[in-house]
């Protein structure tokens, strides 16, 4: 192999480590991009499985509160409605 040769192929084989460790630097920086992303993926879906369980017991503490008011409602149209005397029985 001429001295030439060689040299173009030590030239060549710096250029491939060259972009070897540009590409291993870009894949680590993706890699931390991802883990970063991961994680806020992640404390997304815990915020939103803690708003579907304050969701839920809105929608009992609401629903109490129906019945409750249903009740009321019953209790005050019974409180207004006209007295009527009850009828004597005929003779």
């Amino acid at each position: 192999m001429t001295p030439e040769k060689e040299a173009e192929l030590f030239t060549l084989l710096d250029r491939l480590l060259d972009m070897g460790k540009s590409q291993g630097e870009t894949l680590k920086s993706h890699g931390e991009m991802l883990k970063s992303h991961g994680e806020q993926l992640q404390a997304l879906q815990h915020g939103q499985q803690r708003l579907e369980i304050a969701q839920g017991r809105l929608e009992g503490e609401l629903s109490i509160i129906v019945q409750w008011m249903n009740s009321m409602d019953q209790r005050f149209m019974a409180l207004m409605s006209p007295y009527k005397p009850p009828r004597k029985p005929a003779a």
